[in-house]
């Protein structure tokens, strides 16, 4: 290989699918997800509809974790191996989860034993599909034959014109994993609160407070048509989490043409 050669590699939290992957040569390391005893790997041997399946019918609350630093340093030297000569990898906001401090462990150590290769490790601050279109996107102009740093300069610009708008109809599960207190969740469910949430500065952040599900999908869309106005190229998914049909009606939004894709199952 010729040593401007890139890898793009991120986990399966970027919700990039395996004909995507395959068209942009991108390389994925799945989560963990530990439910029942078991531990899985994320979109290998569990899908997310399984997991949204236990979560509702058990009170069993499945776990995630990030690739460890013994996957991280297995496929990096792999890669290393096979010829490259930089690999980037795009990890979730490093605020919602370990695999940007456990990518960076790896990268440090092999950054030392092989100075003429380089691992980067880049935060995309977001979560799910627009971490999986900063990927693609990443990719294709590795394709294109862009050099190292004009990749990184590019994801460096273009994740801070990327975001998520989404919520959730019960609190149920955010308080049985832990995100919210039992004050909360007995107060939000007394009064009918919905929030509907985004992603600032790598963070879970409420953009407002609703009361009762009514009219949630038109709040939503309302919101982000405030966000993407001047906007003149939009990328754009509905994600959704075992709720097809309030996809589809999100999906059917005039304004924008999108994909309908299930959230992965360990955001």
């Amino acid at each position: 290989m010729q040593e401007d050669s890139i890898a793009l590699v991120t986990g399966s939290s970027a919700q990039v699918s395996v004909s995507q992957r395959m068209e942009n040569g991108i390389e994925v390391l799945p989560f963990t997800i530990q439910m029942n005893g078991k531990v899985y790997s994320d979109g290998v041997d569990i899908e997310p509809c399984e997991v949204y399946k236990v979560m509702r019918t058990s009170a069993a609350v499945p776990t995630t974790a990030p690739p460890s630093i013994g996957v991280f340093y297995q496929k990096f030297v792999e890669l290393f191996d096979r010829g490259f000569h930089h690999i980037i990898y795009l990890t979730i906001s490093r605020k919602l989860s370990g695999e940007y401090s456990n990518a960076c462990s790896v990268a440090d150590s092999l950054n030392e034993t092989y100075p003429d290769r380089k691992v980067h490790v880049v935060d995309s601050t977001v979560i799910a599909s627009p971490q999986g279109f900063l990927a693609m996107g990443a990719a294709q102009r590795i394709k294109r034959g862009n050099p190292v740093t004009e990749v990184l300069q590019w994801l460096e610009r273009t994740k801070e014109r990327s975001g998520i708008v989404g919520s959730v109809e019960s609190l149920d599960f955010l308080a049985k994993g832990g995100r919210i207190g039992k004050a909360s969740h007995f107060l939000g469910s007394l009064l009918d609160i919905i929030p509907i949430l985004s992603i600032k500065e790598g963070e879970v952040s409420p953009l407002c407070i609703k009361r009762g599900a009514k009219g949630l999908c038109n709040s939503i869309l309302k919101i982000v048509q405030e966000i993407i106005q001047g906007y003149k190229k939009l990328t754009i998914t509905v994600m959704h989490t075992d709720a097809p049909e309030k996809a589809a009606a999100l999906q059917r939004f005039p304004a924008w043409h999108s994909r309908k894709r299930e959230f992965r199952s360990v955001i």
